[in-house]
């Protein structure tokens, strides 16, 4: 295509007025090439975490699928992934924290459908001998994401008695037993140690503060994954590990049902 004289004076006139305009925050082409080094360096730094999440959410999706979740909850969470992963990107995450978690409630399943979508990695099904009255310290939605939990794994060097004033000094909440299942279904960190406390959640309604609830797959219950509860302790009967939080941020309750 020919290209006439004044039409490439105009052209190159354009380019170096742009070129100006882009140089003009810079103070030299070095202090240039740096920022923009490192805006390029950032933006493959957000693509790759992009990724992360991305296949975190989808193997999320494929592990309730394969542990017989029905496909109207699987859909409604699965119409959170925007929102989900907006947020995920915005926040600043704890050091080998999880992202984000899908929480499926009592209200859309019986504590031993939960229970039942336990695995160690040893192959044992986790259970429930009883359907235990559950009230959790703070108000849940019916299904939600949770956000930057710490697996429970690091110590937080405060008892059962304590722990939750701790907590909540840190802006993070301790985790109720759906979300503990939601836990030890998309991680293997039972097996890890054995014994998840739910401090979320009391036993026979939040009037019993002194009950909390827990996932244990002790020697006690033959290594099997069971849904009990038990006293909170002054001085813990585990070790401080096994307390598992999660990030202050409220729930989320996916924006579309269907």
């Amino acid at each position: 295509m020919f290209i006439g004289r004044w039409e490439m004076k105009e052209r190159i006139e354009t380019d170096n007025k742009l070129v100006k305009a882009i140089m003009e925050p810079f103070e030299t082409i070095d202090d240039f090439r740096e920022k923009i080094d490192a805006t390029v360096a950032h933006a493959n730094s957000e693509i790759t975490r992009w990724k992360e999440f991305d296949k975190l959410f989808e193997s999320q999706i494929a592990t309730l699928i394969e542990r017989g979740v029905p496909e109207p909850i699987r859909r409604w969470l699965r119409n959170s992934k925007g929102d989900v992963m907006r947020h995920a990107m915005e926040m600043t995450l704890g050091k080998w924290n999880i992202p984000f978690l899908p929480v499926i409630s009592l209200d859309q399943r019986t504590v031993y459908d939960l229970m039942a979508m336990i695995r160690t990695t040893d192959g044992k099904v986790g259970y429930a001998d009883h359907s235990y009255s559950v009230e959790d310290v703070e108000k849940t939605s019916a299904l939600s994401y949770i956000f930057d939990i710490n697996d429970g794994t690091t110590s937080i060097e405060a008892n059962e008695k304590n722990a939750e004033k701790l907590l909540a000094k840190q802006n993070r909440f301790p985790l109720t037993i759906t979300e503990v299942v939601a836990l030890c279904v998309h991680t293997d960190v039972l097996s890890r140690i054995g014994y998840i406390s739910a401090l979320g959640s009391r036993f026979g309604g939040n009037e019993n503060r002194d009950k909390r609830m827990a996932v244990s797959a002790e020697k006690n219950f033959g290594g099997r994954p069971k849904l009990c509860w038990g006293y909170v302790q002054e001085w813990p009967p585990h070790s401080s590990e096994g307390v598992p939080s999660r990030d202050c941020w409220p729930r989320m309750k996916p924006l579309v049902e269907g």
